[in-house]
């Protein structure tokens, strides 16, 4: 606590130093400011968290607290304002009224936090804590307010640097918008999304604020950002000039002088500096010279002067050039002169003039030399505008197919959209996905994938109408734009074409000799039912082709109501799921599994269940495939298996050693390459060991060859663990993944079970099944189990285990170990069945 303290006070005499550095360097420039401001927020908020973290109770800590939000409220919106500045943004950002409602937002912030109680605050190892967990919709808010406006400060200084002409401009950009974006995608989820979790962690951005702020420095003192004064100028100007260069001040005095000057006239440096200009550069008339000011020699232009010499007090003709120097408040500098030594010149000019006839051939060879640049200037424009058209059409159109792109098609969709409106018509928006083209891309590369969506754009633009608008938006996805349809005249007119697109996919696409057949799912969206807007109709279009693709693919589907409240339920499952395990919304109920021999419960199945709000069991069919979608089932899988075994731990310490506990393993968890290290851990953890353990991987993951799963299986394996394989027969049963894939169970699933009695093909299955197994030495599980014909069945053919209704249902955890105390008082035996 006291570290993180030091740290943070140490950050605010930091940027305190790095602030008045900056501003001192060129305190008239309004980016120096608005640079010293930056750092006073930075400051503020440094000083009042190291006092908030060491307070001695929550209510000292709050009101520190609320000294530190006067720093991260107003910090971001001053840093808004120091991109605009610094950038020189011209657009509507940089409008008073704008810039005077900016902070604004900032002022909400530090009024809410002002009022908060003490009662989030937590005392942690690093001191007091915030958690914003009765705050979240005031948090969102925040976060949304500092994300925006820090991304629109990347991207000023982003394009800035992008469209800065000199190196100098491009690398100052780089290393503020990269130091900035390093700390706020580190600091974040310390600061914001950690704590709305409801995780005690310190607040790490204002620690790493001072690099930030040492990354402006530093391009102030590598590139001389926002100086432009004569330290600066006789640099990176004077010091890399060949020709000799003085800057003089308004006074007519030399303020700076290049070495190429020192060199040619033998005066050093500290010569010079400070005396008057005509000392050294005299009239045209040279003797005496001429004193000079900054007016007089305002928009003198060129013109001859000489140079004088230190030691032979000789003076050069020269060609004097200069031009007024101002800074960004345009006041008077001085000038800066250039001297161009002509000596050589004025000693050939006799000579010139006799050779006259010589130097009217040079004027000619010289207009010929211009003409020639001039031809190459205009090649260079006409290359450049064709690299113009290039970016414009790669804005506009797919470079693989030469149809337009997403973007093109929105704007596209708008307009049409607004004609529609206007003319009272319908339009519709197809959404067009290729069928299994991701194997084909497998197989035979992704080079003959590009050749073969170029065909397949090619047909599609012969099969729609000339009014249609066609437009690849990226992988196997098509759109289709069809405008100009009375209501009644639209659906008839779409499904005419989509149905001329089914026919065709009958016909192969001939590749070298290669011939293809691919399919397509599409998905309609129809105006005005289904949105007022392209983006609207499109992501419509989309959830209808989905659901065209799950229903057997190759056929189309309108969107509907149903579609969109599908779509929007899932969202709210996904975002009411990221909440479930801080809120302990995850349970474990436990299914026994019952030895057919001796009819004794020798294991459980534990089974994830979500209770949203403590109330509504969610299915696991509705939001287990969106933790796979999102990635939280790595997560969440861990959780299961080490609530699974520390349950597992307390019934064998109740005496019920002969229990074994199965897990069920995702194809996410199987190809995260730590994830045998974790699943060892938590063995270690519970005590147990690994043979007591039975993981089961759907006969998909197990057999889909994938380098990395298999790798794991192995692994796990060779610790021992159980592994069965569910739902086999399913998917991918063939005897060959059977002698590649090592495991010790397999499970056949209700599918063939619930035929038992009914179908004689699945009794054959189910009995094939059984023998194989039994020749193989693997045992085998039935699922599904109900009635008392299929456990006689299953008994007769030599099944080893079953679950099932029949015997029991899934059940929470004090259900289960009541009936394995009640089971164990019945000698081990089962009575009947559990269908209640």
């Amino acid at each position: 606590m006291q570290t993180v303290a030091f740290l943070a006070i140490a950050t605010v005499l930091l940027n305190i130093a790095i602030g008045v550095r900056v501003y001192l360097a060129n305190p008239k420039a309004a980016a120096n400011r608005l640079f010293l401001l930056l750092c006073g927020t930075l400051s503020i908020w440094g000083f009042g968290y190291a006092f908030m973290i060491t307070a001695d109770s929550a209510a000292a800590a709050m009101k520190w607290r609320t000294v530190s939000a006067v720093g991260w409220c107003f910090f971001y919106s001053v840093f808004l304002l120091f991109a605009i500045r610094f950038t020189n943004y011209r657009g509507w950002l940089n409008k008073r009224v704008v810039q005077v409602l900016l902070p604004v937002p900032a002022l909400v912030f530090f009024w809410y936090n002002a009022m908060l109680p003490p009662d989030n605050l937590t005392f942690t190892a690093w001191g007091w804590v915030y958690l914003y967990s009765r705050e979240l919709a005031w948090q969102t808010a925040f976060i949304l307010y500092y994300s925006s406006y820090v991304l629109t400060g990347f991207g000023l200084i982003y394009r800035w640097g992008r469209q800065a002409a000199s190196r100098r401009e491009k690398n100052q950009a780089q290393v503020i918008v990269r130091m900035m974006l390093a700390v706020y995608i580190i600091a974040a989820p310390f600061d914001t999304y950690l704590p709305m979790l409801g995780y005690p962690v310190p607040s790490i951005a204002i620690l790493m604020s001072s690099f930030f702020a040492a990354g402006i420095w530093y391009a102030i003192t590598r590139y001389k950002l926002l100086q432009l004064n004569f330290d600066t100028a006789a640099s990176h100007i004077l010091q890399n000039m060949i020709e000799p260069v003085l800057l003089v001040g308004p006074d007519a005095t030399v303020r700076e002088a290049n070495a190429s000057f020192c060199d040619r006239t033998g005066f050093s440096g500290p010569e010079l500096i400070g005396r008057p200009l005509h000392q050294f550069v005299l009239g045209s008339g040279g003797g005496a010279g001429q004193a000079w000011g900054v007016p007089e020699m305002t928009g003198m232009g060129d013109q001859e002067v000489f140079l004088r010499l230190k030691q032979s007090q000789r003076e050069i003709p020269c060609l004097l050039s200069s031009k007024m120097l101002r800074d960004e408040f345009g006041d008077v500098l001085g000038m800066i002169l250039v001297l161009h030594d002509i000596s050589s010149c004025k000693s050939y000019e006799e000579l010139l003039k006799q050779a006259n006839d010589n130097l009217e051939d040079k004027v000619k060879s010289r207009t010929v030399e211009l003409a020639q640049t001039n031809q190459a200037l205009q090649r260079e424009i006409a290359e450049r505008e064709a690299a113009q058209k290039k970016l414009s059409y790669a804005a506009n159109f797919d470079l693989l197919t030469g149809l337009p792109n997403r973007r093109q098609f929105c704007e596209k969709t708008d307009v049409s959209i607004h004609k529609a409106k206007e003319l009272d018509s319908s339009l519709a928006v197809i959404f067009i996905d290729l069928d299994d083209f991701k194997s084909l891309n497998d197989s035979y590369g992704h080079g003959f994938g590009d050749r073969v969506l170029e065909s397949v754009g090619g047909r599609l633009r012969a099969l729609t109408r000339e009014n249609d608008f066609l437009a690849r938006i990226g992988g196997d996805e098509f759109l289709l734009l069809m405008e100009g349809f009375a209501s009644a005249e639209l659906k008839p007119a779409v499904e005419g074409v989509l149905r001329r697109l089914q026919e065709a996919s009958n016909q192969a696409i001939q590749i070298d000799e290669r011939e293809v057949f691919l399919s397509a799912s599409m998905g309609i969206a129809i105006y005005p039912d289904d949105g007022m807007d392209g983006e609207t109709m499109i992501r419509n279009a989309d959830i209808a082709m989905y659901v065209a693709k799950r229903e057997g693919k190759n056929h189309f589907r309108y969107c509907s109501s149903l579609m969109k409240n599908m779509v929007s339920a899932q969202n709210q499952i996904r975002n009411q799921l990221f909440q479930a395990m801080g809120r302990n919304e995850l349970e474990l109920h436990y299914q026994p599994k019952v030895d057919l021999k001796t009819q004794a419960i020798v294991g459980v199945e534990a089974l994830l269940r979500w209770r949203l709000g403590q109330k509504t069991l969610i299915s696991p069919a509705k939001f287990i495939p969106i933790a796979e979608e999102t990635g939280l089932i790595v997560l969440m899988g861990t959780w299961v298996l080490r609530q699974a075994l520390l349950q597992l731990k307390r019934w064998h310490e109740q005496g019920f050693t002969q229990l074994t506990m199965a897990v069920n393993l995702s194809a996410r968890q199987l190809r995260d390459a730590a994830f045998a290290e974790q699943a060892l851990a938590v063995i270690k953890e519970s005590g147990l060991l690994a043979n007591q353990i039975e993981l089961e991987i759907t006969e998909s993951i197990a057999f889909a060859r994938d380098k990395a799963i298999v790798s794991n299986i192995d692994r796990l394996k060779a610790q021992r663990f159980t592994i069965a394989i569910d739902d086999f027969g399913t998917e991918y049963s063939s005897l060959i993944n059977m002698k590649l894939v090592s495991f010790d169970c397999l499970k056949i699933p209700k599918d063939f079970i619930s035929g038992i009695g009914k179908n004689a093909k699945d009794e054959a299955i189910v009995s094939s099944i059984i023998e194989l197994t039994r020749k193989l030495r693997i045992k085998v599980i039935a699922e599904g189990v109900e009635r008392l014909e299929e456990v006689a069945f299953l008994r007769n053919a030599g099944c080893d285990e079953i679950q099932g209704f029949y015997y029991y249902r899934p059940m929470e955890a004090e259900k289960m170990e009541a009936l394995l105390h009640d089971s164990r008082n019945r000698g081990s035996q089962l009575i009947g069945s559990d269908l209640n």
